[in-house]
């Protein structure tokens, strides 16, 4: 019950998306956000972790597909902000349409976040 009320309380003052997953006996809450959303030239990717995850986040088009690769390795205990441009791996300036943006991680969780590209 005190792990349900600590989520919904993280919720309220984040305002991000958020999942939370258990990893060694502990609650690790992952926060995602994008801001802003939509937009036209960059936005930031807001991760917050309550314990130290590895992870991958990635951008993926509306089919599926990984356009982009932002992160991959250890991410520790607080906020990480990954400024992207809008670009694939290429650095080819994607188009307008919908993206989504996944975190994953070793322990199996995944959250999304769902945006668009604004030309």
């Amino acid at each position: 019950m005190r792990r349900i009320l600590a989520l919904l309380v993280l919720t309220f003052l984040i305002g991000s998306m958020l999942h939370a997953v258990e990893l060694r006996g502990e609650l690790v809450v992952v926060g995602l956000d994008i801001s802003p959303n939509p937009f036209s030239t960059e936005t930031v990717i807001t991760v917050n972790v309550s314990h130290s995850i590895a992870a991958e986040i990635v951008i993926s088009d509306c089919q599926g597909t990984v356009v982009r690769h932002i992160y991959a390795g250890l991410l520790s205990a607080g906020y990480h902000q990954f400024v992207w441009e809008g670009k694939n791996d290429a650095g080819e300036i994607l188009p307008s349409g919908k993206y989504s943006c996944d975190i994953a991680g070793k322990s199996k969780f995944t959250s999304v976040k769902k945006f668009v590209i604004l030309k």
